[in-house]
């Protein structure tokens, strides 16, 4: 992209449930129906607050019942399997997809999902090392040849990957998080970047300061210092913590301030909300890309109708 061009606009819808196959494969059907472009799976052992199916299970019955949308993860824990099976379920899926997925990875930072299931919880800097490692054996294992790796935390001896992924030369790759190491190697590695709120070192919350303006613009200033000549090939994104189509924005941020803590004035200028009627929503959106460049925006399946008539009016714009 030349300097001054803008993305058009994608959406994403994330599902963490369902109470049956049946209702997970509608609730893709009805994303592809209003026009979404990629359903999305986390990838969590527990919640606090919700229950999680597993995200490949998932992500092959969304494929399976649809013809267009894109499907994805947001993202997939590099900690919870090795890079070179997630590199053989990832390229199976694109082969089940005929060619829609979207690969999303991410350092972990639940540390209790850690420790409840037996896994090391390593420091943020160890956890970011090995997601970089994962990176560069996943993209190797993409292509033809057999792949010799020798890292710090993974070796692969001549490991040659079945079924090679439609897409060429690889699906899309998307790295999620919000602190500034993780950035850096997103800007220095992804295709699209979901940027969120960072982790606090212990893995216990995210720091909802960064739901800010200006912590949003620190944390695009960090890719694009680390890696200015690719900057904007980048796809920015980011996951919309809540959605209120509503003609009383005030109301709708006090409620979400006392859930999140800060000023109701914090969520409204936040990049990571969207409230108010359709046309503001809209405006907001734009708004947003100019200012920030993030041009793909992810809503919760919680959100995926009241959010519908923004996608319908401002996809592809």
């Amino acid at each position: 992209m030349t300097a001054g061009q803008q993305r058009a606009f994608r959406f994403g819808v994330s599902v963490r449930d369902a109470g049956s196959v049946e209702e997970l494969a509608a609730q893709a059907v009805r994303a592809e129906e209003l026009g979404f472009d990629t359903f999305l799976c986390p990838d969590h052992l527990i919640g606090s607050d919700v229950n999680y199916l597993a995200m490949w299970p998932m992500m092959t019955v969304a494929a399976l019942s649809t013809s267009r949308i894109r499907i994805g993860n947001l993202v997939a824990c590099n900690d919870f399997r090795a890079p070179a099976l997630l590199a053989k379920e990832a390229a199976t899926l694109d082969w089940l997809s005929g060619g829609r997925l979207e690969l999303g990875l991410g350092a972990g930072h639940r540390a209790a999902e850690y420790e409840q299931s037996g896994l090391p919880f390593y420091q943020g800097p160890v956890r970011i090392e090995r997601l970089e490692e994962a990176i560069k054996i996943v993209k190797a294992l993409f292509e033809p040849a057999p792949v010799q790796f020798e890292g710090r935390h993974y070796q692969i001896n001549g490991l040659q990957q079945y079924p090679p992924p439609l897409q060429r030369p690889r699906p899309p790759l998307l790295v999620g998080g919000g602190a500034r190491r993780v950035l850096e190697l997103a800007a220095r590695e992804a295709d699209i970047v979901s940027i969120i709120q960072r982790a606090l070192p212990d893995g216990r919350a995210h720091d909802w300061r960064d739901l800010e303006a200006a912590a949003t613009e620190r944390q695009i200033n960090w890719m694009r210092a680390a890696s200015p000549e690719r900057f904007d090939r980048i796809e920015l994104s980011t996951l919309i913590q809540g959605v209120a189509i509503t003609d009383d924005r005030p109301a709708a941020a006090e409620r979400l301030a006392v859930r999140y803590g800060g000023s109701a004035e914090r969520i409204l200028e936040s990049a990571l909300f969207l409230l108010g009627p359709i046309e503001q929503a809209c405006e907001q959106l734009i708004a947003r890309r100019k200012r920030y460049g993030i041009s793909y925006y992810v809503v919760f399946g919680r959100d995926m109708e009241a959010f519908a008539p923004v996608v319908k009016q401002l996809r592809g714009a």
